[in-house]
């Protein structure tokens, strides 16, 4: 047996064609981050409540 190499080969096609890949980096402990999801997560639970 004989092993074949794949005939497709993975490309990413805007790095060739010159275009920039921005990534960007977000701070996970922002005091108003984590309030805004307490407050959205209460929110939602009291929602849920009401619906029965």
């Amino acid at each position: 047996m004989q092993e074949t190499s794949p005939a497709m080969t993975p490309e990413f096609y805007p790095v060739k064609e010159g275009h920039k890949i921005l990534l960007a980096k977000s701070p996970k402990d922002d005091p108003k981050l984590v309030y805004r999801q307490e407050v959205e997560r209460r929110i939602g639970s009291r929602k849920k409540q009401k619906q029965f």
